[in-house]
């Protein structure tokens, strides 16, 4: 039989080997979505912090430009956005909005999608939660240079209200 053909030979190395290519197959599995996750949570937060240092300013004017580290020439912000379930990006362990989370805030009418664009194509995008930041009626294209907007705080919702600077 083939249990006798193996008696002989040790366990340990399985027992060492096995965990290892577990961890191995898993680091696979997750790095592409742990370095997606955790860039978007990333913009989110620098996005939101600037804006932010704006409104604690007084009336001072957000520049969009400062937010981003990478080219794009339009700026096209879609409020009430609603996400397409199969494909909202589900990310594990906290590192960014959870699929169930995405599609809450969508159902609720509060997601906000900023979407980059460069030369014509998608550079990035950015989800946010109306809740914390609020562009109001701005639900339309700007260029890079038109990208700049008043910030204020509301003080009953403490949320971060966004309009366009008529300067």
């Amino acid at each position: 039989m083939i249990k006798d053909r193996f008696t002989g030979v040790p366990t340990w190395p399985a027992l060492i080997l096995v965990p290892i290519l577990i961890c191995v197959v898993l680091g696979f599995q997750y790095f592409d979505s742990y370095k997606t996750c955790t860039g978007k949570a990333e913009f989110r937060n620098r996005f939101i912090t600037l804006a932010q240092q704006a409104s604690e300013q007084g009336g001072a004017v957000f520049d969009v430009t400062t937010s981003t580290d990478f080219s794009w020439d339009t700026l096209k912000v879609i409020n009430a956005f609603k996400t397409d379930s199969d494909n909202t990006p589900d990310c594990p362990f906290d590192w960014d909005w959870s699929k169930s989370q995405r599609e809450q805030l969508s159902a609720q009418g509060q997601l906000t999608m900023l979407v980059f664009v460069n030369a014509g194509k998608m550079a990035d995008y950015l989800e946010l939660d109306k809740n914390i930041l609020d562009l109001g009626q701005l639900n339309e294209s700007y260029n890079a240079s038109e990208a700049r907007f008043k910030i204020s705080k509301d003080t009953v919702t403490s949320r971060l209200l966004m309009s366009e600077d008529n300067q």
